[in-house]
């Protein structure tokens, strides 16, 4: 430890000698059998630790997790807490954290799958408007699917980020192929 850094620590009663002791090993303190916490629960977090990549924290003050630092914006200070979300349970009891609600959420019954083609290497702007026309077409020129639609219903229809879809549509609304309403997107008439 290095004078005037902070660390967390475990206070417990030390039996041998009746006094309070402090313990910075915190993970042999913590659970690793996760009782009634599932994917997507919504949990109460502190960081105790860096991991490679990203931090150890502890879970619900009960349970050890990691968070990985693509789930965060910045830097975070030990003793930190934050509310949280389980991405993953391993099979080992670790659990997986993110800051934000799992984007991969069970999507809509209403919002289709599009069949996206297999290439090797990833697809290429004009191969990802090409879908989403044809998925319009396919669909009778209508999808529920809009900017306000979750990421995740999203990446199920068309197996790209949000991000992507935005752009692409909004260029669509600009060059007058679609329209935007609150339930989705309308594909106007061809133009000849």
């Amino acid at each position: 430890m290095i004078r005037g850094n902070f660390y967390v620590v475990r206070l417990y009663l030390d039996h041998e000698t009746q006094c309070i002791a402090a313990s910075a090993d915190i993970a042999e303190f913590l659970g690793n059998k996760p009782v009634g916490l599932k994917k997507g629960t919504r949990v109460g977090i502190m960081v105790y630790g860096r991991a490679d990549p990203g931090y150890r924290v502890i879970v619900n003050n009960a349970f050890d997790g990691l968070l990985s630092c693509r789930d965060v914006s910045g830097t975070l200070q030990t003793g930190t807490r934050r509310t949280a979300y389980i991405k993953d349970i391993s099979e080992d009891g670790t659990l997986a954290v993110s800051l934000q609600k799992s984007v991969f959420k069970i999507p809509r019954q209403d919002v289709p799958r599009v069949d996206v083609p297999e290439k090797s290497g990833p697809m290429t702007l004009y191969d990802q408007k090409r879908q989403i026309i044809r998925a319009l077409k396919n669909a009778g020129g209508f999808l529920p699917l809009h900017d306000k639609s979750s990421p995740g219903e999203i990446y199920q229809a068309f197996r790209m980020s949000k991000k992507k879809f935005k752009q692409i549509i909004g260029s669509f609304y600009r060059e007058r192929k679609i329209t935007i309403t609150g339930d989705g997107i309308r594909l106007l008439g061809e133009k000849k």
